[in-house]
């Protein structure tokens, strides 16, 4: 279709932040004959591929920074790329059973739904990426006062718990780094966020290299217990 296509390794890679890629397309070349120029404050004309003329503006450089976070990516891809995609899928489907009954089973979290993905389209036989990888829930704190005798955690409290579980406060205290909280629209007339448990790369590698068994459900099931003393503080 001529569209360019963003890519990160600092997400289900667990590769360091800001590691990030533009494929890009002939058409995409005569399309754009100039770039920005404050783009040559943070790219080079390493960065971008052989003949693209917009690039000849920008400093002659390498980016080493960004070579050496594409390293460190690429390193945990190759370890998650040696697994068949059926000891991948199954490992993926058996934290997606256990993560949904945990969360299904304390009134303090609500888990959001998400559609089953769809991926005749890229003409690829079905596997293992058919599978839930991010498990977003919202946050409730038990209120006679609400709907169910709980109340929604408002957007700022969410924020609140989740940099707690970034930066816990409490000497000792472990720390846990769940997704992002994302908009969430409302519950109860109160704008939400919902919070993530997220697999990558590197807990599949482990969880396969160890027989299909992970400390990532240990470490999942250690957040949300944590995540419950929060809530208990508010």
């Amino acid at each position: 279709h001529g569209f360019m296509l963003a890519l990160t390794g600092s997400k289900f890679l667990s590769g360091p932040t800001f590691c990030g890629a533009l494929i890009v397309t002939a058409e995409a070349n005569a399309r754009h004959p100039e770039l920005p120029p404050g783009l040559g404050a943070y790219s080079c004309a390493a960065d971008w591929p052989a003949g693209w003329a917009a690039a000849r503006a920008l400093p002659v450089a390498s980016n080493f920074g960004l070579l050496l976070r594409w390293q460190a990516a690429l390193t945990e891809l190759r370890r998650f790329s040696v697994w068949p995609d059926a000891d991948v899928a199954a490992f993926l489907r058996d934290f997606a059973r256990q993560v949904r009954a945990m969360l299904s089973a304390d009134a303090s979290f609500e888990p959001v739904p998400v559609a089953p993905f769809a991926r005749q389209a890229l003409g690829v036989a079905e596997c293992w990426d058919a599978e839930q990888t991010i498990f977003p829930f919202l946050l409730f704190v038990h209120d006679g006062a609400g709907a169910g005798g709980r109340r929604p955690l408002s957007r700022d409290e969410t924020k609140k718990v989740y940099l707690d579980l970034l930066n816990p406060s409490a000497a000792g205290a472990r720390r846990y780094q769940l997704g992002q909280p994302v908009l969430c629209g409302e519950r109860d007339g109160v704008p939400v966020s919902a919070l993530r448990i997220c697999v990558s790369a590197r807990m599949i590698a482990a969880a396969c290299a160890n027989g299909g068994r992970s400390g990532a459900l240990d470490d999942a099931r250690a957040a949300l217990d944590q995540i419950r003393c929060a809530l208990a503080a508010l």
